[in-house]
């Protein structure tokens, strides 16, 4: 998935913006998805995947490629993003699960911002993801109390989705400085 995310990201950036401003799980991200996996990223053969999947995927590829020679953003000023944007002006059962998620994740990036980047940027299923999914457990009891009202499930690869979203929506956020446009160079 992180490769097909990288393919998609590289082909068509714009397209995969545009899906990921949608509301997850919505209408317009299904079509808007849809639209993207028309790009040609395979040689051969057929993909089928979550949405979710993918657009954790997407912000982790956004995520490392915007923000790989940058220090590691201090979030602590920055109030939070309105995770509830696009969905029901009474937010349903479902839509309440995806802003909960996401407000969990705010939660654990802004407790340990330094571990929830370097997350993003470790191998999947390898020693250092997990050491490192290891010493985020604390911000995980400590968010979970504070966050979601509601019982959730996740996988920790659906979970590593939601911190590369809400570390890439929260850097995008932030006021850009002289300061950050020098350490990209």
């Amino acid at each position: 998935m992180q490769n097909y995310a990288k393919c998609t990201g590289e082909s068509a950036r714009r397209s995969v913006e545009s899906y990921l401003a949608t509301f997850p799980g919505s209408k317009l991200a299904i079509k808007k998805v849809r639209s993207i996996t028309e790009i040609d990223c395979f040689s051969s053969g057929e993909m089928r995947f979550q949405e979710g999947l993918y657009r954790g995927s997407a912000y982790e590829y956004l995520y490392r490629t915007d923000y790989s020679r940058s220090k590691t953003p201090d979030f602590s000023s920055l109030a939070s993003v309105d995770f509830s944007v696009g969905a029901s002006a009474v937010p349903k059962p479902d839509e309440d699960v995806h802003i909960g998620l996401r407000k969990f994740a705010d939660c654990v990036v802004r407790e340990n911002t330094e571990v929830a980047h370097a997350l993003v940027f470790s191998y999947l299923v390898s020693e250092e993801e997990k050491r490192i999914f290891r010493s985020l457990r604390p911000a995980f009891n400590s968010c979970m109390s504070k966050t979601v009202d509601m019982t959730i499930k996740f996988s920790m690869s659906v979970l590593r989705g939601l911190i590369a979203e809400v570390l890439y929506r929260n850097a995008k956020s932030m006021p850009v400085s002289v300061t950050s446009l020098e350490d990209k160079r």
